[in-house]
Formats: C-alpha cells, structure tokens, sequence
C-alpha cells in the first residue's frame, strides 16, 4: 500500500503548495543539464526557463490526477514516477516509470490539455516543472525550438509505445514461439 489514495492532494507549482521554488539559476542549471533540452540554445533554454520551477516529491506523493488540466510538462532529475491507470475494480496499477533524464507527460502539449493518467513518486523525486502554456507559446513563435520540442515529445512517445509493446508481449506472448 502507498499511503495516498485517490483523495491524495496533487501537487501544485504555486508557492502555498509543496512545490520547491528554487532560485532562477538552480531551475537553469537543472534544465541545461536535462537531456531533453540538449542542442538548446542559450535563448531558447532561457525561453523554456521562463515560468519553470523545482519539484521535489516525498515517495508515494501525487505529482497529477487523471482527468485534471495539465498545466505543466515535467523534465525528471532525480528519482521514480509512476503512472497509474485506474482499473474498474477501483483499483489502480502502474502501466509506466518514468526515472532521471526523461520527460514525464505529453497531455500538455495537445488539446484538451489534460492529464490521461495519475502520476505518483515511486520514490523521492526531484523534477523541473516547465510552464505548459509558456513552453506552447514560445514554441508557437520559434519554429527552431517548435522542432526541438516536438522531436523530444516523439522520441518520449516512441519509448513508451516500445515499452507498452515489451509488456504486451510479456503477458500474452508467454508460450508463443
């Protein structure tokens, strides 16, 4: 059992909240570091910087909810998230952990612009929160980074859909030859 429930408060960037604002050149410094901004320009990741803050999650703590406005993308640096899916018995079950270096999320980049899982630390967990709509306006005014950003979102969905497709054949594919 991990001690939060479906009433498990997410976790908002906003200072009231248990989101980590870390001075501007911590938040910079981390997303340099990220692969996902690798072949960023300095004014590109200073674009990607605007609106961005620190997340640091306690283990088991909600990051999102199914089903809510996914106002954020996230850039993992430290640690284990889940994603949940709900199953009709009530119950949840983790279809996907995302760890160091990889995006988590891409319901923020496309309309309706809400979250299609639970996300959950698996373990403490530090990521850098990007600000949705910043990072889809600038995108929207640089076609460079528009590119970056959309070849990222690419590469993270293509490891998922690989990743899905090793489990599929891990429950179903047992016996074939």
């Amino acid at each position: 059992h991990h001690g939060g429930g479906r009433g498990h408060r997410p976790v908002r960037c906003r200072d009231r909240w248990r989101c980590t604002v870390s001075a501007a050149s911590d938040v910079r410094t981390l997303l340099a570091a990220h692969p996902f901004t690798d072949g960023c320009s300095a004014a590109e990741l200073e674009s990607l910087a605007r609106g961005a803050r620190v997340v640091d999650l306690a283990p088991w703590e909600l990051l999102f909810h199914e089903g809510r406005p996914a106002t954020h993308a996230y850039l993992v640096v430290a640690g284990q998230i889940g994603l949940e899916l709900h199953v009709p018995n009530g119950g949840s079950v983790v279809v996907a952990t995302v760890g160091p270096g990889e995006l988590l999320g891409w319901s923020w980049l496309l309309p309706p612009h809400t979250w299609r899982f639970d996300a959950r630390a698996r373990s403490a967990a530090r990521l850098v929160a990007l600000d949705a709509g910043e990072v889809r306006s600038t995108c929207a005014a640089d076609p460079a980074l528009d590119r970056l950003v959309t070849h990222r979102m690419l590469e993270t969905l293509a490891a998922r859909l690989e990743a899905t497709r090793h489990q599929l054949i891990d429950v179903y594919g047992r016996g074939v030859t």
